[in-house]
């Protein structure tokens, strides 16, 4: 359903197929079978697949009213074919920047993928003429899409890798995932290289930092709320949950919370006594931090005062009773 030059591209959809290579010589494609999951069809481009098959990942235009420059990068599950899970977030809009994401590569770590971004340049909108106004650098994010990185500075002035307008095309790692090919055309020479980018990546996960010492009162009266505020930070800004001993019980795990937001948290204690209040934080990944240190509250019983009002009132109506005798 393609138009011509001057018009859209068309609509397309994904086909995915068993290459047949037997008997010798034989090539062939058997048990196609066609997938449209995104909400708009007028884009798609396979990049690979998943480390045990089960889902594909491409460039698509999943929000309704895209322009046809604008791409995300989203994966679908075989088991859930009419749903796409984006990884990058560049429509243009409900807000959202307005970037041209594509040639997604998975690491042969199955941790990362690289890919390229016009971001943040952004595109031109109504405009086929890609090669007058696109310019795009090398990132890399996680396999669920979180974390982008940019690695490359080719069209960014002062770094030293600057070439001028440039287009990073299709990238290729290297077998241990820690070099990168990446062809490149440079805009003001007509130049096109193969530029390697070799690095290291961490993919350790770390815990979230030892919760600061809970902020709040260090006395009150039973059964009485009281509010305490903490917070910690996650190396790898990681959303974070809380647990809280409150030296008479121990609470779930509460949350999910931003990386260095402070949170608040409230608790009564039934009994009187001296209680130790501490907090623990651990990450989305499930890597917990130390205990915090404790803050100290001391709880004691309601002083109940009723009668000796009482009985101090009925004490002055008798003095002054006694007066007008």
């Amino acid at each position: 359903d393609l138009e011509d030059f001057n018009g859209l591209y068309g609509n397309w959809r994904i086909a995915v197929a068993d290459f047949i290579t037997s008997p010798i010589p034989h090539l062939d494609l058997e048990n196609i079978t066609y997938y449209e999951p995104a909400v708009m069809d007028n884009w798609y481009e396979t990049h690979g697949f998943g480390p045990d098959d089960s889902w594909i990942y491409f460039t698509c235009t999943d929000v309704e009213g895209m322009d046809e420059s604008a791409m995300d990068i989203g994966r679908m599950d075989f088991s859930n074919p009419d749903d796409v899970k984006r990884l990058t977030f560049s429509s243009g809009m409900n807000g959202e920047p307005a970037e041209w994401d594509e040639h997604a590569q998975l690491s042969p770590r199955n941790d990362v993928f690289a890919y390229i971004s016009s971001m943040p340049y952004g595109i031109q909108y109504d405009s086929d003429r890609y090669g007058d106004w696109l310019k795009t650098d090398v990132w890399l994010m996680n396999i669920d899409g979180s974390k982008p990185k940019r690695i490359t500075y080719f069209n960014e002035p002062g770094y030293p890798e600057y070439q001028g307008d440039t287009i990073c095309a299709d990238t290729s790692w290297n077998p241990d995932g820690t070099k990168l090919a990446v062809g490149m055309y440079i805009k003001n020479t007509g130049e096109t290289h193969i530029r390697i980018i070799e690095f290291s990546i961490d993919t350790k996960n770390h815990p979230p930092e030892k919760p600061e010492k809970p902020n709040g009162p260090t006395s009150g009266k039973r059964n009485v709320e009281y509010t305490y505020t903490t917070s910690t930070t996650d190396f790898d800004g990681d959303q974070v949950y809380y647990k809280w001993d409150w030296g008479d019980s121990i609470s779930d795990w509460l949350g999910p919370y931003n990386s260095s937001e402070i949170v608040s948290v409230k608790h009564s204690w039934e009994n009187k006594g001296s209680y130790e209040i501490k907090v623990k934080a651990k990450d989305i990944y499930g890597e917990e931090s130390p205990w915090s240190d404790p803050l100290s509250i001391n709880i004691r019983r309601k002083t109940f005062r009723s009668l000796d009002r009482v009985i101090e009132k009925f004490l002055q109506l008798e003095h002054l009773l006694s007066i007008k005798r």
